[in-house]
């Protein structure tokens, strides 16, 4: 039981075991340090064995802490139905709110994106899609858990596991609902940013075209007449001012010409 709980991708289930029960729930995490995948899930095994309660957490756990430093009200081991049930209703309720810290963060990026494509923006995007995924996978998985904690009647029916009960019901179903719908609302995005950089990256090359072709009306002009060869202009001292204004006047039309085909 110690080494299923101590992997951080074993799946959400239950165990018995003679005497003993392995309960093993899905917890996000956070960790600012890894850019690539900053949202992700772990592993985190409950035991029970001989009226003892064992939790077991594979690297640092908030969820926990939170108990340890008192902040979880009406908060006592002794009731390990109650206990259990808490556990999984902070680790919803954190669910939740990373899943809010992601939608803000995608709505930055979504704005940088729009001013300035970037492959950074990018990247960070699916940094957040790929932890939606694990997010809607890991809360899937702790409700087929669920279920079966509820089927094998490791929870008394009273008054107060039923209220704890309906309160974790309630709030599962909204991060299960809240995850599917900003990873296809992510994934719509992503799709959508690919559209509108190839779309940027087309009128780019359609202005820079359109310049090049404006510029070089003067230089056919100036390259035509300064050739060595004989013409009508040799001897004509307005010669240089009037190849200089036909020139403008060509690029002139051909720039209006590009503005009513909104090619400029």
């Amino acid at each position: 039981f110690l080494a299923s709980a101590l992997d951080i991708d074993e799946r959400a289930r239950i165990e018995k075991d003679d005497n003993a029960t392995l309960i093993i729930t899905r917890m996000p995490i956070y960790d600012e340090a890894n850019k690539s995948l900053m949202y992700a899930t772990m592993a985190v095994g409950i035991i029970l064995v001989n009226g003892v309660i064992i939790t077991v957490s594979p690297r640092r756990n908030l969820v926990l802490e939170e108990f340890i430093e008192g902040e979880v009200r009406h908060f006592s081991t002794i009731d390990r139905e109650q206990f259990i049930m808490q556990i999984l209703l902070r680790a919803t309720l954190l669910f939740l709110l990373y899943l809010k810290q992601m939608n803000n963060i995608a709505m930055v990026i979504q704005k940088h994106i729009l001013e300035a494509s970037q492959n950074r923006q990018l990247s960070k995007m699916l940094s957040l899609e790929k932890s939606l995924v694990y997010f809607v996978t890991s809360l899937k998985s702790n409700e087929f858990m669920m279920t079966r904690l509820k089927r094998m009647g490791l929870i008394r029916e009273d008054d107060l596991m039923d209220d704890l009960w309906e309160d974790l019901e309630i709030e599962h179903k909204q991060a299960v609902e809240m995850a599917q719908i900003y990873s296809h609302v992510i994934s719509n995005m992503m799709g959508a940013f690919g559209s509108i950089i190839s779309n940027n990256l087309n009128l780019v090359m359609r202005i820079l075209t359109s310049f090049t072709i404006v510029l070089t009306i003067p230089v056919i002009f100036a390259s035509f007449y300064g050739m060595n060869v004989p013409n009508f202009l040799e001897d004509n001292r307005f010669a240089f001012g009037g190849i200089f204004v036909l020139s403008l006047a060509v690029s002139g039309i051909v720039i209006y010409f590009f503005r009513k085909r909104h090619w400029l």
